[in-house]
């Protein structure tokens, strides 16, 4: 059962002030990895196949300044795993936010001056999720 969890995040910047590179990175790992990992698992599906998708609140949040690339790849990502389960019914889908866990990733967003210190969650982290939820299924 794979868990998509792919991320990235460039460099906190404006459209217009950003590396067209490292802003078109977001879509080659958070959308392009979503879609290489679902056709890889549907290529081998079984009839009781799962697949889990780690989401990111911030594709859901109103607009913040410099994050268009992350945010709108993963609102991309989000859309995409809505429409693998509208085309593969028999699949089941989840699509999961874990809350804010400190990861690389995390900690680049607040040494960028992305978001606060104290908006991290360090309750348990998203392993212990996806681990509870496979007892689920």
């Amino acid at each position: 059962m794979p868990v998509s969890n792919a991320g990235y995040l460039p460099r906190k910047a404006s459209i217009v002030d950003s590396d067209l590179k490292d802003w078109w990175s977001a879509y080659e790992v958070n959308d392009k990895a979503a879609l290489l990992v679902t056709r890889a698992l549907l290529d081998n599906a079984t009839s009781d196949a799962v697949l889990i998708n780690i989401t990111a609140g911030l594709a859901h949040m109103p607009p913040t300044s410099g994050l268009s690339s992350y945010a709108t790849s993963k609102l991309a990502n989000a859309k995409f795993y809505e429409y693998v389960q509208f085309e593969e019914p028999d699949l089941r889908v989840f699509d999961l936010h874990p809350g804010v866990i400190v990861t690389g990733m995390a900690k680049k967003a607040t040494a960028g001056g992305m978001v606060k210190d104290s908006f991290w969650d360090t309750r348990e982290p998203a392993v212990t999720l996806v681990s509870s939820l496979l007892t689920l299924v």
